[in-house]
């Protein structure tokens, strides 16, 4: 394992109005580590991934990737697959293909064409989930499973340094549980490190480097004694 910090959270608090959904909370991912985080559901899992993804405005602490402090030239190096049934799935018709190469284009490059670098990242994404012989159908024709599969190669077009997962096995088939496992094997194996939100202790014990436990705290466990914890 590397000691280059992915990313460091130092005494990050968040509350909603007048409820804290947690307090001071302090860790670090090395690169390549891959970490399971868990907890009740309203422990602010989601949350800390939104702030980390500056879809949520930090309130008090720090939040630094790769040594820089957060800020929208750091978003480079996050891929972020959100959980499926958050999805807004446009009203009108999109394509596969568009969706996953939506996350490379600007409204200042709208109109520009794809270089040859892009469709070999487009490729490359879409091989390594399966995805492939989705391309050219509508984007709400697909099932759960093929939805997330997609989001995780449109997360990894890019080739992220931090990939973020909420839930991505939720409500999915065994098939497809089996590719999102498998590529994040691979990624992780490659040198991404990989923070993912799940509340299977087996899958847990099975995969995890490390385990970090959100209540309102934050406490790092040893995976193996996750049978013996109310999880």
């Amino acid at each position: 394992m590397s000691n280059l910090v992915s990313l460091k959270i130092s005494d990050l608090s968040y509350t909603y109005g007048e409820k804290e959904v947690f307090t001071n909370l302090s860790f670090l991912l090395k690169q390549g580590d891959f970490t399971i985080l868990m907890g009740a559901n309203g422990a602010g899992k989601s949350t800390l991934l939104k702030l980390i993804t500056r879809s949520l405005p930090i309130q008090k602490g720090t939040i630094e990737l790769f040594g820089q402090k957060l800020a929208r030239k750091t978003q480079k190096y996050i891929g972020y697959v959100p959980q499926s049934l958050t999805l807004q799935i446009p009203n009108f018709p999109i394509r596969c293909s568009e969706f996953l190469y939506s996350s490379l284009i600007s409204l200042k490059t709208l109109a520009r064409p794809y270089t040859a670098k892009e469709k070999d990242l487009a490729k490359q994404a879409l091989d390594l989930t399966a995805t492939t012989h989705l391309q050219n159908k509508l984007l709400t024709n697909l099932s759960g499973g093929e939805k997330q599969r997609l989001l995780l190669a449109r997360a990894i077009l890019k080739k992220p340094k931090l990939l973020l997962l909420d839930e991505p096995f939720n409500h999915l088939d065994y098939k497809s549980q089996q590719i999102i496992h498998a590529t994040l094997q691979q990624l992780n194996q490659e040198g991404t490190s990989i923070l993912l939100i799940s509340h299977s202790k087996e899958y847990a014990i099975q995969t995890a480097k490390s385990v970090l436990f959100l209540d309102t705290t934050l406490q790092e466990i040893d995976p193996q004694t996750l049978p013996l914890m109310p999880v």
